[in-house]
């Protein structure tokens, strides 16, 4: 089968550790993949983008389609695809008006439901051309591919066919992940004797609550734990002075290549999802179970989809600062159910088959009949 995957990211984080992951997984079951997009058969990068005022920025996003029409068109033209698969971005329909001319199913990768969520992250002035975008997208694809159960049912409220959703969450190469590793080398100039390691990945916002994180560790006993927090982003500097006020031993390695995450997680002894949006499907939470980790989680939906308290994972009440202090206590005076806890998580996405695979078996055999 060959597979026309189209995107419009550009930047060097999770998403296109997704693009190249998912894509990857079409190429190894035997299918031919053709990419395209800003960055295809290009470097991604991690610099900033340009801050555009809010209208100029909207207006360009929604003028993508047009730009890129042309592109598309002639990389359909020549490559002639079997199927269209779309990560959808913020208004931009070109997929599904390319797998339409070229009479081909198209399918769209949905994470998040983008109008809402950057409407209330840095609001939009044209907000209904984005709706009716976002409307025609939902309803007019052969399949859409949602991360979560919580976001499948979101995107039915907003348009999309229940019967047209197939749930695709985050993945992971599990290959990659060897459970006997346990990273000597960084623990060794972590200075943690005696010390519970706290691993969290990812960008650093504000509302990813790593003081909330800080908070619970003085409150189990400071002098117990030790984060190991590997990421950049806007809340950085205050998550290192907030640990360093409570008197939480910390180290702040940066972004990792990817090919480097699964030593610093085969160094830690417990990973944290200390806070999620609703709907996500954090990429983290699959790399913390590959690598048979005990995970941290707030109680959620989406989080309960893949964890289950005390079976493969301890889940804490959402943004609860006793109810994580109470986690952390009880996986630093146990490790027998740290291990039983990481041993269950690792499989369960064996199980489950919680990988990059395994989301392209579920896409390809939904091709085959209804969802």
């Amino acid at each position: 089968m060959r597979i026309l995957y189209h995107h419009r990211t550009r930047a060097e984080d999770g998403s296109a550790v997704h693009i190249r992951s998912l894509q990857a997984a079409f190429r190894t079951l035997g299918h031919e993949v053709l990419e395209v997009g800003p960055t295809a058969g290009k470097e991604t990068t991690r610099g900033r983008s340009i801050p555009l005022p809010g209208l100029v920025r909207e207006v360009l996003e929604l003028g993508y389609d047009r730009a890129s029409r042309g592109r598309i068109a002639r990389a359909g033209a020549d490559f002639r695809p079997d199927l269209v698969y779309d990560r959808h971005a913020l208004g931009s329909t070109v997929a599904l008006d390319a797998g339409r001319r070229l009479d081909v199913p198209v399918f769209i990768e949905v994470n998040a439901p983008l109008v809402d969520e950057v409407s209330e992250t840095r609001g939009l002035m044209l907000k209904g051309s984005f709706r009716r975008r976002e409307r025609r997208l939902l309803e007019g694809a052969d399949r859409v591919c949602a991360v979560s159960t919580v976001l499948a049912d979101r995107l039915v409220e907003l348009g999309a066919d229940r019967s047209r959703i197939i749930l695709t969450p985050n993945g992971v190469d599990l290959d990659r992940y060897t459970v006997e590793d346990r990273g000597e080398g960084l623990r060794s100039g972590w200075e943690i004797e005696g010390q519970l390691v706290i691993g969290l990945t990812g960008f650093i916002r504000s509302w990813h609550r790593l003081d909330l994180l800080v908070e619970a560790c003085a409150a189990a006993g400071a002098h117990r734990f030790h984060l190991a927090i590997a990421g950049e982003g806007p809340a950085r500097a205050d998550a290192e002075a907030a640990a360093a006020r409570a008197g939480v031993s910390s180290s702040f390695p940066g972004v990792l290549e990817h090919a480097a995450v699964p030593g610093f997680l085969a160094a830690c002894d417990v990973c944290i999802v200390a806070a999620a949006t609703p709907y996500a499907s954090p990429l983290k939470l699959f790399e913390y179970m590959a690598a048979g980790r005990a995970v941290l989680a707030p109680d959620q939906p989406n989080m309960t989809e893949h964890l289950a308290h005390e079976d493969n994972a301890w889940l804490f009440q959402k943004g609860d600062v006793a109810s994580l202090a109470a986690g952390l206590d009880a996986l630093a005076s146990d490790p027998d159910l740290r291990g039983r806890l990481g041993a269950a998580a690792r499989a369960a996405v064996v199980e489950r088959d919680l990988t990059w695979e395994g989301n392209a078996r579920r896409v390809l055999a939904s091709l085959e009949g209804p969802t």
